[in-house]
């Protein structure tokens, strides 16, 4: 089987679909292969109130978020000091959302299927070449749906001009160019949830603590999301493995365990271990390809813009895609700098907040974590 198609997106995660929709706004025809889902599902998200400016440009209507977001009216914050400190998201964008990503991806990908998209469920990549007429894939696909022919045993042979590496913090496409990742840290998200969480206070809660950082994201299915923010070498410190380092982490924080004892407690499953650090892939594009959302640059979660920026930024990413080849080269560079001021800029902020809670708690992970040896 052997198609044409203007552009390939590998991986089909909020920037994936948003720089899909922009592609097929501009006319461009898009081939988008999602990945078969590995390993546990992702948990619950905090999106910051940007998230909307995002959405609306990508035509996501608020009334297509019911069920999927719930809005989030504030936060209460435990960080420089042990004062607590509430704030409100009084934003002309709206409140901030509590997000169950799993819904909010797939809402994302209908989304780019219904601008003109087509999507390969299960699409492989195997192998990938650039000669002087763009590029030559070999995809291994397990489904399709969208416009476009339908699937047929066997691997499927793709010509595409340019190629958007959307596989997350993997960045296998630009890894495969010879693109590097640059870590700034180490840090893991140990992630776990409560059920019988139906408290009228839906705002996030953050808490600094001696070993990482705390969150907590009320859900609408009556789910806690608890997360703990910390370093590798604090989770192989114990002997009970991350379980236990979690619970032990849990029992020093004094706002997010108030919150887990309100519900009926942690689910039986074992926490997730998740990267959380941030880093920047070096070069971000190169002949016929360009690296998009966690695959280009990621931040840390303590924020909770890293979608809203994926969604931009995929949009941005598309507009430098679907130039003329002439064009290409400089469009591609302006996307290279605003990622890059974007990463530098979250960086900053982080050392700002790192540095505070640093000064108070002057324990090694607070040490390692301003300095970047996580």
């Amino acid at each position: 089987m052997s198609q044409r198609s203007d552009v390939c997106i590998v991986g089909a995660g909020p920037a994936g679909a948003a720089a899909a929709v922009q592609l097929c706004r501009a006319g461009r025809t898009v081939v988008v292969l999602k990945p078969v889902p590995s390993g546990r599902a992702r948990p619950g998200e905090h999106l910051a109130p940007d998230a909307h400016t995002a959405l609306t440009a990508l035509g996501v209507s608020a009334d297509r978020l019911a069920g999927v977001a719930e809005p989030c009216p504030g936060r209460m914050i435990r960080w420089s000091s042990p004062e607590v400190e509430e704030a409100s998201y009084l934003h002309a964008e709206g409140h901030a959302m509590n997000v169950d990503r799993v819904h909010f991806d797939r809402l994302l990908v209908e989304h780019a299927e219904a601008a003109g998209a087509q999507l390969i469920l299960g699409g492989r990549l195997i192998a990938a070449a650039h000669d002087g007429g763009g590029w030559r894939l070999t995809v291994r696909e397990d489904g399709s749906t969208g416009p476009g022919p339908r699937p047929r045993p066997g691997p499927m042979q793709l010509r595409c001009a340019v190629v958007l590496d959307a596989t997350g913090r993997r960045a296998a496409f630009a890894r495969s160019r010879g693109a590097r990742t640059r870590p700034r840290d180490r840090l893991v998200a140990v992630v776990a949830s409560t059920t019988a969480f139906r408290s009228a206070d839906r705002r996030l809660v953050v808490e600094a603590a001696p070993d990482g950082w705390w969150y907590a994201i009320p859900q609408a299915d009556e789910r806690l999301v608890v997360g703990w923010v910390t370093e590798p070498t604090t989770l192989r410190a114990g002997s009970g493995g991350p379980g236990a380092a979690y619970a032990a982490g849990l029992s020093r924080t004094e706002l997010v365990r108030e919150l887990v004892a309100s519900t009926a407690g942690l689910g039986s499953e074992p926490p997730q271990v998740m990267v959380a650090g941030s880093g920047l892939c070096e070069p971000i594009s190169g002949p016929g390809w360009l690296a998009i959302g966690d695959a280009a640059a990621h931040t840390d979660p303590l924020w909770g813009r890293g979608v809203p920026h994926a969604i931009e930024l995929g949009m941005r990413a598309a507009e430098a895609a679907a130039l003329p080849p002439a064009h290409r080269p400089a469009g591609l560079a302006a996307y290279e700098s605003v990622v890059r001021q974007r990463w530098l800029d979250s960086e900053r902020a982080r050392a700002l907040w790192y540095r505070q809670a640093g000064q108070r708690f002057g324990t090694p992970f607070w040490h390692h974590a301003v300095a970047g040896d996580t």
